[in-house]
């Protein structure tokens, strides 16, 4: 933990962690938490708090993003840190609840700040770029996300070995930075938004590979062509 003292005593949350590779404990926990699991608290308050929570997990995310660049703030992390505690507060009121989401919506904005200046000095500001939306021929991987560097790892390994590299979804806008111009293995983007992978990605010929949170259940079509990287895993 970052901070000097934790709270005393800790949330449940805090301390939880699955005893192993049992699926009936991940489901007895999930009954236990949740938002339909916490209803006793004051509707307000308690819509508020997964408000917060949800905030939070936004904001993880872009910083999760920047830090695999190796662009860091701490704040960031102390202010999650600080911040699940009033989610977990039963005597938090509306006041409270909201003062804590209007900071979250200001360290939020730093978090995004920061993957942008990660993004941008790394891989250069994106420029308008065409985007070839057919498919060629060649084997073919199929990158969806937000990960850059995962990207940019992903078309260096491939560099050369006589695969083409697509994107979907998030990872669109990739093409768009002047870094990923250079490989020209990266060819182009093939489908749609992340919400419709059970159908588009099934249909693609090759791997598939999840870089963020975008993942959805995968179907027995194209589950032994999926990959994951880091927390997707």
């Amino acid at each position: 933990m970052l901070s000097e003292k934790p709270a005393e005593p800790t949330p449940d949350f805090a301390n939880w962690a699955a005893g192993g590779e049992d699926l009936e404990e991940y489901v007895q926990k999930g009954s236990k938490v949740g938002i339909q699991a916490d209803k006793g608290v004051d509707e307000d308050v308690h819509g508020l708090r997964w408000f917060l929570i949800y905030g939070l997990k936004g904001l993880a995310a872009y910083a999760h993003h920047a830090y695999a660049l190796d662009y860091r703030d701490d704040k960031l992390l102390l202010f999650v840190e600080d911040a699940l505690l009033p989610a977990a507060d039963d005597e938090a009121t509306v006041d409270d609840m909201l003062a804590w989401l209007l900071s979250c919506g200001e360290m939020g904005v730093q978090s995004m700040a920061l993957l942008d200046k990660a993004n941008t000095e790394t891989f250069g500001h994106p420029e308008p770029t065409q985007v070839n939306i057919g498919v060629k021929p060649r084997p073919a991987i199929l990158i969806s996300g937000h990960d850059l560097r995962d990207l940019d790892e992903l078309l260096q390994q491939t560099k050369g070995k006589g695969v083409n590299v697509y994107t979907h979804g998030e990872m669109l806008p990739a093409t768009a930075y002047p870094a990923f111009k250079k490989y020209p293995h990266l060819v182009g983007n093939y489908g749609t938004s992340w919400w419709h992978q059970k159908d588009e990605v099934a249909d693609f010929g090759g791997a598939i590979l999840m870089s963020t949170n975008c993942l959805m259940p995968p179907h027995d079509r194209y589950k032994d062509r999926l990959c994951t990287t880091s927390v997707v895993g």
